[in-house]
């Protein structure tokens, strides 16, 4: 009976209690949402002059922009996609949307909209991706000078940074386009850079390369054991110069940006600030040994025109000249003319040289092979055999004369050939261990 009229009591009692909603939180959920959507509207238009933009891509290198937000959910757009991008204002339309993070969105088309244009013809890239880029980003966090939001589908981190009004007057001054056309000016006309980085008391030199239509920055380092050491990175143009977006780190030293000084030389600098002058090497600075071999980079070393006869490369010196030249003139003189040369590495074991020549308008190949043993840079040949495919050599021994003789007194050292014509490059030589000056030499292929 107890347990009955404890049960009465217990309805009673719940029927009589009023519903309670404890809100754990000090807003309710709609209004914080109303308020972490207004902290990122506030954010983008609380820099007066507009900011400076950086993003990567997943399909490529990274890209700059330079952005102006406004209250009408309007923004002004520059960008490093090409010359055009660069000094033309663009505007297009935002919104800022609770998409599980506060998020914003361009949501009509602009220069960002290019790097994922699903048509490659636009700006390169994927058919039906391109360069697999966002135009959704959560924002993950601000702080008083920058503002970091992540790309909702590939995850790339859009990052801006307020600029200054000298920033600004140089966008809208078309100086963005200058900047960029600077750092293409410099890598056509300074070949084999690099920078000096010290690891463990070794001052080493680490060459760097730059890809425009990429988008990338790398580095290359022969290391004491004869390895070599390589990494990349995807940059973006400033209004100053490039940023390095993604990490690049040589011997403790991560790579950050870089200039172009009134001075006309590149300087880059590191994490920490210091500073590295970009240098220029006479040759590239991996040696040729690593990368010439019948199943490397290069795998033959030719001569030939544009014209006819085939002449040897411009500024250089060596007493092959005149082995050469000899060839090129007794060739001639039997009413024939060398279209070309070339030395090649058929296989680990055979090397074979072409000698392409016309007679009237009918051409003709004139081809000899050896074995050849390749070791820490040196080809010595030997078992001599002419006319490997057909009968030609034997009967142009005449013409060929002491070219024979001269593939006959090595062995080579495999090196690369420095002209003084800075338009020609590329160029690798077989120099005889006895006589560093006679070597023969063209264009690496």
């Amino acid at each position: 009976m107890k347990n009955i009229y404890y049960l009465v009591f217990m309805l009673i009692s719940m029927s009589c209690s009023k519903k309670e909603t404890i809100n754990v939180f000090e807003a309710l959920p709609e209004e914080r949402i109303g308020v972490k959507l207004e902290e990122l509207q506030n954010k983008l238009l609380e820099s007066p002059y507009g900011w400076k933009v950086s993003l990567p891509t997943s399909g490529s290198g990274g890209y700059g922009f330079y952005m102006d937000f406004h209250e009408d959910q309007t923004v002004d757009m520059f960008a490093d996609l090409n010359i055009e991008t660069a000094a033309v204002k663009g505007t297009s339309t935002y919104r800022i949307k609770w998409v599980m993070y506060p998020t914003l969105l361009f949501d009509t088309y602009n220069y960002i909209t290019m790097l994922q244009d699903p048509t490659s013809d636009v700006y390169g890239g994927e058919s039906g991706s391109g360069l697999k880029s966002d135009v959704e980003f959560e924002y993950l966090r601000s702080t008083p000078d920058s503002i970091i939001l992540r790309g909702k589908k590939y995850q790339n981190e859009l990052i801006l940074i307020k600029a200054s009004q000298e920033d600004k007057t140089r966008f809208e001054e078309g100086k963005y386009g200058e900047i960029i056309e600077s750092y293409q000016e410099f890598f056509v006309e300074n070949k084999n850079n690099y920078i000096l980085i010290n690891k463990d008391g070794v001052d080493y030199k680490v060459g760097v390369t730059y890809n425009h239509s990429a988008k990338t920055f790398a580095y290359e380092a022969l290391e004491l054991d004869e390895s070599i050491s390589t990494g990349a990175s995807k940059f973006a143009y400033t209004i100053q110069g490039i940023e390095i977006l993604t990490d690049l780190t040589y011997g403790g030293v991560t790579l950050k940006r870089g200039l172009i000084k009134q001075d006309g030389k590149l300087y880059l600098y590191d994490a920490d600030g210091n500073e590295y002058m970009v240098f220029q090497n006479a040759n590239p600075l991996t040696p040729l040994k690593f990368l010439f071999n019948y199943n490397g980079t290069y795998k033959s070393i030719k001569i030939e025109g544009p014209d006819l006869p085939a002449s040897l490369p411009a500024g250089v010196t060596s007493s092959f000249n005149t082995v050469y030249d000899g060839m090129v003139t007794r060739f001639s003189y039997s009413n024939r003319v060398i279209e070309s040369v070339e030395f090649s590495l058929l296989n680990s074991t055979t090397a074979k040289v072409n000698i392409w020549y016309y007679s009237g308008t009918t051409r003709f190949l004139a081809d000899a092979s050896f074995t050849y043993i390749y070791e820490n840079g040196i080809i010595t040949l030997s078992n001599y055999t002419p006319s490997v495919s057909n009968s030609n050599w034997n009967s142009r021994i005449s013409q060929i004369g002491n070219f024979v003789n001269w593939l006959q007194s090595g062995p080579f050292r495999v090196d690369w050939v420095v002209s003084s014509d800075p338009s020609v490059e590329g160029i690798g030589g077989l120099y005889r261990v006895d006589d560093a000056s006679s070597f023969f030499y063209g264009k690496l292929q």
